[in-house]
């Protein structure tokens, strides 16, 4: 009897996110505040704006898909129908801003950040790059002290975020009888607890790091790309590569499961989508 080729681990990620693309996806955070914690609203908008992300990345929905190497993804807010996200302005806040056609999920933009950065240095160093420089700003600049000290809190969110999915994936691992795939989640596990906040020192970690910042971005407001990712990401690539770290086979497991991560939210049932555009958006 003719032995049946197996399916491949694409080929199984493919048909899901085929699937997935007919069933209803979940909006999250519009219902969500962060003005109902003490003392949050004596602080500065742009502090709150912050502590608004570190919520998101600390209570968004979690998931894990059966197979994938690369693991996460956003909520649903920056696909084209609308954001969601938590409140962080107060009522005459937003009175203010509607009378300019403005509210709290006005400001985004296109400019993907540095990623060789995050992938070379880390997120701890960036944050510590940015505690630097507000102790070298003076105490009598109030704005440039409050732009950095958003800009740390919000970067306090990645490690949040990653280690609830090293969590996850650890969980995943002990519950799992599969002995190859219990294998992965582990080492996914590990690669969570490392990047995006320490530098990546392989393919698998640069796509996870990658990914992570990705998912933060399009949970919080911002519609952004990811630059010139052929550019960055090769390094990594062709070191595993070339020191035999990995084969071609699973680095193409590695950029098949990463690329699929980007199309998860689509929504192709019209009874499924929902507006979530308001004034301003």
């Amino acid at each position: 009897m003719t032995k049946m080729p197996s399916i491949s681990r694409l080929q199984k990620l493919k048909h899901r996110l085929f699937k997935e693309f007919y069933e209803k996806k979940e909006w999250w955070g519009d219902d969500l505040t962060i003005l109902d914690q003490p003392g949050v609203t004596d602080q500065s908008l742009v502090v709150r704006k912050a502590l608004a992300i570190q919520k998101v990345c600390r209570e968004m929905p979690l998931e894990l898909k059966d197979g994938e190497l690369i693991i996460g993804i956003p909520t649903m807010s920056s696909v084209g129908f609308g954001h969601t996200f938590p409140q962080y302005e107060t009522e005459e806040e937003a009175a203010d801003a509607a009378k300019i056609c403005l509210n709290r999920k006005s400001v985004w933009g296109h400019h993907p950040p540095y990623f060789p950065k995050v992938l070379t240095r880390g997120v701890n160093e960036i944050i510590a790059e940015t505690e630097q420089r507000l102790a070298d700003t003076p105490e009598s600049d109030r704005i440039t002290r409050e732009f950095y000290k958003s800009v740390k809190i919000a970067l306090q969110g990645a490690e949040m975020l990653s280690v609830r999915y090293a969590q996850a994936a650890e969980l995943e691992a002990r519950n799992t009888e599969d002995p190859l795939r219990k294998a992965e989640l582990e080492e996914i596990a590990q690669i969570c607890r490392k990047v995006p906040m320490q530098p990546a020192e392989s393919f698998h970690e640069a796509l996870q790091s990658v990914w992570f910042i990705h998912i933060i971005l399009h949970s919080c407001l911002n519609y952004t790309s990811l630059g010139r990712s052929d550019q960055y990401l090769w390094p990594y690539y062709i070191n595993d590569i070339e020191s035999g770290k990995i084969t071609k086979e699973h680095a193409r497991d590695l950029m098949g499961s990463w690329l699929i991560k980007f199309n998860e939210r689509v929504q192709f049932n019209r009874e499924h989508m929902e507006n979530h555009f308001y004034l301003g958006d």
